[in-house]
């Protein structure tokens, strides 16, 4: 996978001390990577349901991964 710049994604924060100063989804502990990783096989809906990120809204899935696809 290449390395994708998520400095100019509002909805990703680096905290350092923080799942190790990775990439991470605003306020919470859940890695950019592991959301693009999830979409391997699954779709924005199932990425934010019950089964893996209950907490997350569809809607900040979409644009994590539309702002990995532009990149």
């Amino acid at each position: 996978m290449t390395e994708i710049d998520w400095s100019k994604c509002p909805d990703a924060e680096s905290v350092p001390g923080k799942m190790s100063g990775a990439w991470c989804l605003k306020g919470t502990r859940i890695r950019c990577e592991d959301i693009i990783t999830q979409s391997y096989g699954c779709s924005p809906e199932e990425i934010a349901g019950p089964d893996i990120y209950p907490e997350l809204d569809v809607a900040l899935v979409r644009r994590i991964l539309d702002f990995a696809a532009k990149r």
